[in-house]
């Protein structure tokens, strides 16, 4: 496992600046309200800070610093400050929503460099994004330069909508714990040849999980993501580093600081798994039901989902989307039982996804009183829309029976049950068609209003209607199959794994002259051949096969292949 770290130091400053550009190179600071200590500032700009403004400071005590004079002002005053050190210090409440809500969009932006984005609150409020970078070195040549993709984009400003870069300190180690302290308190390493540094603020450590305990052992021990009570009671007892730490014994840790300081040791050296949760954008298309008092009537239940269903459905109409994937969650108490129906169309039909879900409600057991219902199209599409017509509708509603048809076989008999074939872009031929499900299938989504309307223009001559941008090219007429699936070169059978084959042959790297298949000896009167296939590097260790297209003394045709790696024969295929 490899980890990218993102540490946004003073991140509810940054997003505070970048939402209001007003307020860039002047006093600012945000202050909080405690049950016990009062308003206290939590954080606050360079330029306040520069003004005797410090975390934690009351807020009464922090504005009587307007009605004083710098004792020291600096001699060179930043180009970034501009004035602001002759402006009175403004005072903001902090707003912890909104700085979740800007992290969760700057997580889904850095989406481009990883596809798992997690966040860290170990520390209270999260300022520290967490990117599973596992194998994608080589995507981007290297992980230095990954890294240096990642702090350059971010002190461009590209994450913001107006370019206002983010300041961010950035690591990369095996482990989410190493990952995390690296990219606080990186300054404290010294100097070694097993460290890069691929751009300023970044440090990368090579990979193995054996070098962790040497390398961090530099790091203050408030990098291991503790409390700040116990960081406090280490210090007392003249522990400050994590070195330190180590060398005391693990098991007495628990005892003196609680469960919390050795499970984080062990996940900072990689000896306890972590895992990370992805951070996934809020859900636009939802709607819930509580139940005053828990149902058991299927009749009330059947009236609540109905009725979230229409609200649905008129949601999705206002934003021109039809719902190809839908998931009905029912909270029995502490249990919960998930309802998913897949859609061959997007539709916004309230009645249809009521009947498919009913369906399936219908079968199932509840292990106790429904208290709450909840629907959400995970997946949707652009809808179609069809131009209305006064007469000749009967021909129009074939694609939309047909979608019914689908939805309500996979409802019944399981998603995966009605599948369709796919071509792969794969040179092996096994893995070179793939069947994936109908219903609720992204891919199939976007092709689906156009496979059915080809599929009944081809067999009952109808028309193509449909308004859009693009006309569709008349696809009635039959199109040349490509050399590759010809029925002559290529057979329609193919088996799933390749059967082995007891074949003689005139020369180690000859062409078959005899084979033996379920005990029955076939003499090879004509071949065709050698085909070399052999598949990509991307796929690890390549496989490379020399094919035959055979045909016996009997007629029959075979489609076999020689292993090259250990000249082992196979039957891949049978021509009808």
């Amino acid at each position: 496992m490899r980890v990218l770290a993102l540490h946004l130091p003073n991140w509810p400053i940054q997003r505070l600046l970048a939402a209001r550009p007003e307020l860039r190179g002047r006093p600012v600071a945000l202050y909080a309200e405690s049950p016990r200590r009062g308003e206290r500032v939590v954080a606050m700009s360079d330029v306040a800070q520069r003004r005797g403004v410090r975390a934690g400071m009351p807020l009464a005590e922090a504005d009587s610093l307007n009605g004083l004079e710098m004792a020291n002002p600096p001699r060179s005053i930043p180009v970034a400050c501009g004035s602001g050190f002759n402006e009175a210090i403004r005072f903001l409440r902090h707003d912890p929503p909104a700085d979740r809500a800007a992290l969760t969009q700057l997580a889904l932006f850095c989406e481009r460099f990883s596809p798992l984005v997690a966040s860290d609150d170990s520390q209270g409020e999260p300022c520290d994004l967490l990117l599973d970078v596992t194998g994608l070195g080589r995507l981007f040549q290297s992980e230095e330069n990954l890294v240096r993709l990642v702090s350059e984009t971010m002190a461009q400003g590209a994450a913001n909508p107006d370019g206002y870069p983010v300041i961010a300190r950035l690591a990369i180690a095996d482990t989410v714990g190493a990952a995390w302290a690296l990219a606080r308190f990186s300054q404290a390493l010294r100097s070694n040849q097993q460290i890069t540094r691929p751009a300023k603020d970044a440090i990368l450590l090579p990979p193995g999980r054996e070098h962790l305990r040497r390398l961090l052992a530099p790091l203050p021990v408030a990098g291991l993501r503790i409390a700040e009570e116990t960081v406090t009671l280490l210090h007392e007892l003249g522990v400050t580093r994590i070195g330190e730490l180590l060398k005391l014994p693990r098991r007495s840790l628990a005892a003196r600081f609680g469960e919390q300081l050795p499970r984080r040791i062990a996940q900072l050296l990689g000896e306890d798994e972590e895992c990370l949760e992805a951070i996934r954008p809020p859900t636009e298309f939802f709607a819930e039901h509580d139940f005053e008092h828990p149902a058991t009537r299927p009749d009330a239940i059947a009236a609540a989902l109905e009725d979230m269903m229409t609200r649905l459905a008129k949601l999705l109409e206002k934003k021109g989307q039809g719902a190809t994937r839908l998931v009905t969650r029912i909270r029995c108490g502490d249990a919960g039982r998930d309802i998913h129906v897949g859609l061959f169309q997007p539709t916004a039909r309230a009645d249809h996804w009521f009947e498919l879900t009913n369906m399936q409600l219908a079968r199932m057991r509840l292990p106790a009183a429904v208290t709450s219902l909840s629907v959400e199209a995970t997946l949707t599409a652009e809808l179609c829309e069809r131009q209305v017509e006064l007469f000749g509708q009967s021909s129009r509603d074939h694609p939309r029976r047909l979608a019914e048809l689908v939805d309500r076989l996979s409802s019944r008999l399981g998603r995966e049950a009605v599948t369709r074939p796919v071509f792969r872009h794969d040179a092996q031929p096994e893995r070179a068609c793939d069947l994936e499900p109908l219903a609720g299938n992204l891919a199939a989504t976007h092709s689906s209003g156009k496979g059915v309307r080809r599929f009944f223009r081809k067999t009952s001559g109808g028309k193509n209607n449909v308004k859009g941008p693009k006309k569709e090219p008349d696809l009635g007429r039959p199109r040349a199959l490509p050399g590759w699936l010809n029925p002559s070169v290529r057979p329609l059978r193919i088996l799933e794994d390749p059967a082995p084959l007891t074949v003689i042959a005139i020369a180690p790297h000859g062409p078959p002259m005899q084979f033996s298949f379920h005990n029955r000896h076939y003499r090879v009167a004509e071949y065709w051949g050698p085909e070399r296939i052999e598949t990509g590097w991307w796929r690890g260790r390549s496989l490379r096969r020399d094919y035959y297209r055979v045909q016996t003394d009997r007629g029959a045709r075979f489609w076999i292949f020689r292993r090259l790696c250990d000249r082992t024969w196979f039957l891949q295929g049978v021509f009808e």
